[in-house]
This record gives C-alpha cells, sequence and structure tokens, in this order.
C-alpha cells in the first residue's frame, strides 16, 4: 500500500479565505504567489492538458424529500444556472459505508461486500480500497485529493495495515481521510500518512477554538489543494485534478458550526403525509408501530431537522468557495463539478423518527447537480441515474475509456494507453452519466428505466443488532447542544429503525407508463432468492407518491408469502397493468447481476 512520505500540513491553522470556515478577516496564502513568480521567472511551459478537472462533492445523509436542500442556495443557485439537475437520482444501498464503496468502486454491494461482516462488509480488508477509478485518473496523470469522509471505519488507519502506522490508499496524491465518526470536533485525521488530532471545541485552557469545526477543516484543505492546483496550472503544469470533498455533514449528530447555531430557529420536522402513520399492509418494521410518536420523539425529529440544516450552510460555504476559486483563475469552462449525497433520510416519516435503512423514496433517493464543459443549463433530467454510475462517470469525464459504456467521451478515446488506464479496479455494474449531462433533458435512446436496490438490515449475520432511536434531552451547551446522537435502547421510548429482518431487494421503475418500486423482503441470512421472500410490497408512486397503499397483498398475519389476489388497479382506480410476478422474476436476475447485464 502507497505512503505519501513528505510531512503532513497542520490544518487547525490553516486560513487563507474569506469565506466563512472560521471566523475573523483573512487574506489568501502567499505560498500561491511564490508559485506564479517562480514561474514567471522562467519556468518551462508545458503543452496543456486538454481533459477537464473534476471535483466530486458527497454529503453525508442530505435528503432530497423534506428539505434537505434548503439550506444550499448558493449551491442550487449556482448549478441551477449553469448545469443539470437529476431528478430520479438513486442510492442503491441507503446506508454510508455500502453506498460509498459502491461510488468508489461502481459495484453494486452484492458484487462488492461479504456482508455477513456488517455494513462494510470486507471492502477494506480485502484490498477493494485500493481498485477505485482514483487509480486509474492517478495513472493517466490526473493529481488527486480527497478530503473528508471515506468509509466507515477506515481512513487509511492504522488497524487495516498489520499495526505498521497509518497509509494511503493507491490512486491519491493527496489525502486528508477523517478517522472518527459521528463528531464535528475532537477530530482525528489521516494526514498524508500521518495521524493528525486537530483537537475539541475547547482547548486545554477552556477556551473556545471554533476553527476546529471539522467542516471548516475539510473546506480549508480542499480550497488549499484546488487554489495550488490552479496556481500549478496556470504556471504551465499541465495536470488535470479530481477533488473529492466529503464532509460529514448533515450525519448525526449534526453540530452546526459555532456561527451559525442561532440561525433557522423555524425549521422543523417536514410533515408529510406518511409522517407518524403506520398503514396496514406495510412490513412489519412500519405496521407494528401502533403507538403515535410521544411529543420527545417529535421534538427530537424537529431538532434534527433543524441541526441538520444548519451543518449544510457550512457545506455550502465551501461550494461558494469553490465556485470564486474557479472563476477567479478562469477555470470554470473546464472543470466538472458535481454536488450528491450517499443517501436520502426520514425523520418521522412511518414512525421512523430519525434514519435511512428504507426503500422509502425520502431514503433512496438523493439530490444530484452537475455542471461543466457540454452540460446544458438549467436542464431537468429525469432518467434514473444512480451512485453505481458515479464511478464509470468520473473516468469518462477523465476522457478513460470505462468498461461498458457507450457514451461519446469514451468513444473518442482510441489508444491502448486510455484503454489500459480505464480497465485499473473493478469492473463496473453501472453506466457513465455523461449522456444525460448533455442531453438538455431530452430523452437518451437505450438508457434504462428501472435501477436494482438492495439492502441488508442491520447489522450482521448473528441477527442480534439493532439501531433504536429514543428521546435525547438537552444537557449541555455548544457544541452538544441538544444532544442530537443515536440515543436508544435503553427502553425508553424507544423506536426500532432497523432489524436484521429489514433485509430487501427492491427495482424502482420510471418510464412513460408506470412510476413504481416492488421491494422483497426476506432473512439477514437468506439467499436473495423467491423462495426466502417472507413480505412484498408494490406502491405506485404516480398515484401514492408517499407510499401508502401496498397494492400488493401478503397472506397471513405475519405477512408470509405473497397470494394469488392482487390489487391491479392504482389509488384513481385505473388499470395498473403491472404482471406482478414478472417483476418479481427481473428482480431476482438482476439481485445476482454484474457488468452490463445490471442495466435494463
Amino acid at each position: 500500500m502507497t505512503r505519501r512520505p513528505s510531512a503532513p500540513q497542520r490544518v487547525a491553522t490553516l486560513q487563507g479565505h474569506h469565506i466563512r470556515f472560521c471566523p475573523g478577516p483573512m487574506s489568501r496564502p502567499t505560498p500561491i504567489l511564490l508559485i506564479l513568480l517562480l514561474t514567471y521567472l522562467g519556468a518551462p511551459f508545458a503543452d496543456p492538458d486538454p481533459r477537464p478537472n473534476i471535483v466530486l462533492i458527497l454529503t453525508d445523509d442530505e435528503d432530497v424529500m423534506l428539505g434537505g436542500e434548503a439550506p444550499i442556495t448558493q449551491t442550487k443557485q449556482w448549478f441551477r444556472e449553469e448545469g443539470a439537475t437529476l431528478l430520479n437520482y438513486f442510492v442503491t444501498t441507503p446506508v454510508c459505508c455500502p453506498s460509498r464503496t459502491t461510488l468508489l468502486s461502481g459495484q453494486f454491494d452484492h458484487n462488492l461486500n461479504d456482508e455477513t461482516l456488517g455494513w462494510c462488509g470486507d471492502y477494506v480488508d480485502s484490498g477493494k480500497t485500493n481498485e477505485t477509478f482514483a487509480v486509474s485518473l492517478r495513472n493517466s496523470g490526473y493529481n488527486t485529493g480527497l478530503f473528508g469522509k471515506y468509509v466507515n471505519g477506515d481512513c487509511g488507519g492504522y488497524a487495516y495495515n498489520g499495526g505498521a502506522g497509518y497509509y494511503v490508499p493507491e490512486g491519491w496524491s493527496e489525502w486528508f481521510a477523517m478517522c472518527n465518526d459521528n463528531t464535528y470536533f475532537d477530530m482525528h485525521w489521516n494526514d498524508n500518512g500521518v495521524l493528525n488530532k486537530t483537537g475539541d471545541y475547547f482547548d486545554e485552557d477552556g477556551v473556545a477554538r471554533p476553527e476546529r469545526y471539522s467542516t471548516s477543516i475539510i473546506g480549508n484543505r480542499s480550497i488549499a489543494f484546488l487554489e495550488r492546483a490552479l496556481a500549478e496550472q496556470e504556471g504551465g503544469d499541465p495536470a488535470p485534478f479530481f477533488m473529492y470533498i466529503a464532509p460529514h455533514a448533515c450525519h448525526v449528530p449534526a453540530t452546526p458550526a459555532p456561527w451559525y447555531q442561532d440561525a433557522l430557529p423555524n425549521v422543523t420536522a417536514v410533515v408529510t403525509p406518511n409522517y407518524d402513520v403506520a398503514p396496514e399492509g406495510h412490513h412489519w418494521l412500519v405496521s407494528t408501530k401502533t403507538t403515535p410518536l410521544n411529543d420527545g420523539l417529535k421534538d427530537y425529529s424537529d431538532m434534527l431537522a433543524r441541526m441538520r440544516q444548519l451543518t449544510l450552510l457550512s457545506v455550502d460555504d465551501i461550494v461558494s468557495a469553490i465556485r470564486e476559486a474557479l472563476t477567479a483563475h478562469d477555470s470554470l469552462d473546464n472543470t466538472f463539478v458535481i454536488y450528491t449525497s450517499d443517501h436520502g433520510y426520514n425523520l418521522g416519516q412511518f414512525r421512523l423518527t430519525s434514519g435511512k435503512y428504507n426503500a422509502y423514496e425520502h431514503d433512496i433517493r438523493a439530490p444530484f447537480f452537475v455542471r461543466g464543459p457540454g452540460v446544458v443549463a438549467r436542464s431537468l433530467v429525469t432518467q434514473i441515474g444512480a451512485n453505481v454510475d458515479l464511478s464509470q462517470t468520473i473516468l469518462d469525464l477523465a476522457g478513460l475509456l470505462p468498461t461498458n459504456t457507450t457514451s461519446p467521451r469514451a468513444q473518442e478515446q482510441e489508444s491502448a494507453e486510455a484503454q489500459d488506464q480505464a480497465t485499473v479496479g473493478l469492473a463496473s455494474d453501472g453506466r457513465s452519466l455523461l449522456p444525460l449531462f448533455v442531453s438538455g433533458g431530452a430523452m437518451v435512446d437505450g438508457w434504462r428505466d428501472r435501477i436494482l436496490l438492495e439492502y441488508w438490515g442491520c447489522c450482521d449475520a448473528s441477527g442480534t443488532s439493532f439501531v433504536w432511536r429514543g428521546n435525547c434531552q438537552c444537557f449541555d451547551p455548544y457544541p452538544n447542544l441538544c444532544g442530537v446522537h443515536d440515543c436508544g435502547g435503553n427502553g425508553v421510548n424507544d423506536t426500532l429503525l432497523d432489524a436484521p429482518g429489514n433485509t430487501w431487494l427492491a427495482i424502482r421503475v420510471i418510464n412513460a407508463t408506470h412510476n413504481l418500486i416492488l421491494t422483497e423482503y426476506r432473512g439477514r441470512t437468506d439467499p436473495p432468492v423467491a423462495e426466502f421472500s417472507n413480505f412484498t410490497s408494490l406502491f405506485d408512486l404516480n398515484n401514492d407518491p408517499y407510499q401508502l397503499e401496498n397494492l400488493v397483498v401478503s397472506s397471513g398475519a405475519s405477512g408470509q408469502g405473497v397470494s394469488a389476489q392482487r390489487k391491479l388497479e392504482a389509488a384513481d382506480g385505473a388499470a395498473l397493468n403491472v404482471d406482478v410476478d414478472a417483476l418479481r422474476l427481473q428482480l431476482y436476475a438482476l439481485a445476482e447481476c454484474s457488468g452490463s447485464d445490471c442495466f435494463v
């Protein structure tokens, strides 16, 4: 495994930008001026590399249906003025680590991880962390930088390197990865192969240190890399760059920056038609919640909704700073910027007080914006995209031939070198999204109209792990605020959010005639075959967007099996014309798909 030998920068004191990453006036760093001066005094100019720069911003748990996009006003304005919005972008496994490993590898989780080991499977231990699209980018001459969350439980950490110290996964020329999750202060970072601790909110003398806020640290390190890369390009270095910026916002505990803690005072959880209801005919995780949410649980969802939005204000600042830097260096026309999240969220829907994990729209959808050369401004794309497509998309944008794409940019790459570079890593189950980016919202011929979604209930094959959420009382001043943590499991007003029995496969269909999701549930250790299905749901989202009426009637009090009786009418009484049995057969075929067979 590769290791960068140079000493790391200490990020706690990094300044240089007038954005609100940390309070107080700041000036741009002088090293940039030195680079420009040395270049002007006689450094040779290389031929420019025509390939674009690429910036990927991945937030954590940001939804698209419950107000997640509300606070990112600068981000939305930029992308909607200059870029495309994918309106039907899905995450194939709606929980943090599997979503991220699918993004990095381009593989569905059933081809990637040993799920008996838990959510992250064997992704790191098996060495797949060294087989990502970043390896191809780096081998082709890109400068590559990661800033923030990589995958849960690993940052290139000591434990995964046989006790031999921190390491940098292959493919990265700059590596600044967070090593501890579920906190926004007292951070530990793998800083180019060296452990870097940036301290808690209060230092040893009891003095507040707001500049230690993790999103600010990630933002400052990202912008420093960006400024350096842009200055080097202006100075004659032809190398394009790829940036992967992954702040922890808006994941619990959703601690906002100190300077934003009093903002957005009126935000509460969005009360949708499926908020605080447990309709009959749903999976037992929902249908057994016969008691309405009490005031404490509602207050928790309200509090968390506001805290989540506050954390995203700092992400919005990072995006604004990226735009300013690219504009200042006249690099907007040669830079793709993508903004998305690892999955959605719930905040009281179906009496699930907070979390993800489920085959419901608020969990499986995520925001997706893109701008860059050739992307049609103000375009709205309705065809299906997914996180399994991002690896191929990034390789395609970089001019590297993906293994199973028909996009125009890939067809331009004919050299053996480009093909060799593109095939580094794992074979992809996804497709490049570039045809959608440049479509202007027009329908792309031959594109998919359905996609596989899959999930293994928390947390391992022992069948004894569960996820609870209970009342969280206010107990400390900032930065704890009202203790927005994974409170639960103590039997006091707890809400069960996930369990091994919440293991499912789903097929999401969107086309001119149908907008539906079929989901099959089974046991945590059962294989994904029809014989082990113990519950089925079918929702017609054209007429039932909040998934309140299951159109497939399951037999028996326990929901075991699926009867021949099916509601073949939509909620408005019109014929739905769905062959449920044929759709189930296709779902189970996709459950074992790989490569091009996954694109249907």
